[in-house]
């Protein structure tokens, strides 16, 4: 049984109630069948922030294991909304990181909602100048995760693009065209090589939940 947005509603505050102790049965069951020591201590960690829930995915993922030795709560002031494609945020914004770097920085963790307490796997991009989100699916009211630094974010994006890098029309900005002109095989061999304690941040293959 896969959590869908049909459950993605309101959560109870009485944790006595029938719903939410369904709810905390399911989720309970998911941590079980998907969690790993990881992700059980990205829950603990998250918890302690905020939420109920911590919607584990059925795939390990970099993101996880930075989170917990890099991750923090990123100081918000405003959070600008763009129309990308529904649950695809990691796709979304390795499209808009690509064009908009590096104004905007590439940010890859978890979000919380408060209507409905849960954490979820999520990515997002930071101006740091003004404290501002870019968001393409839907607002959160906390971002927790980690800033990747440039060759990990170059990484993810052309790993999670929709768009054609080669392609002259294109927009890509000049930062990123600079750094992909000098960018080899070799380059993103030493960044695997690099992350050797951590998973690669290859392919964000589990969607967003």
């Amino acid at each position: 049984m896969l959590y869908t947005t049909a459950m993605s509603k309101h959560l109870p505050s009485d944790k006595n109630s029938t719903e939410y102790k369904e709810r905390a049965k399911f989720f309970k069951e998911r941590m079980k069948a998907f969690g790993n020591s990881h992700t059980v201590s990205m829950q603990q960690k998250l918890l302690t922030l905020g939420g109920a829930f911590l919607v584990p995915m059925p795939e390990p993922d970099a993101a996880t294991k930075r989170s917990l030795t890099r991750g923090q709560v990123l100081e918000v002031s405003h959070i600008k909304m763009f129309e990308g494609v529904p649950s695809q945020c990691h796709g979304n914004s390795a499209d808009l990181y690509l064009g908009l770097a590096p104004d905007w920085q590439l940010c890859t963790g978890y979000s919380l909602t408060l209507n409905d307490q849960l954490w979820r796997r999520h990515t997002w991009l930071y101006n740091p100048k003004t404290k501002t989100v870019l968001e393409s699916t839907t607002k959160r009211d906390t971002y927790y995760g980690v800033t990747l630094k440039p060759w990990e974010a170059l990484h993810f994006a052309i790993n999670n693009t929709s768009i054609d890098v080669t392609a002259p029309e294109i927009p890509i900005s000049d930062y990123i065209l600079k750094q992909l002109k000098v960018a080899t095989k070799s380059d993103f061999e030493k960044l695997i090589v690099a992350e050797q304690s951590e998973p690669s941040t290859i392919k964000v293959v589990s969607p967003e939940i």
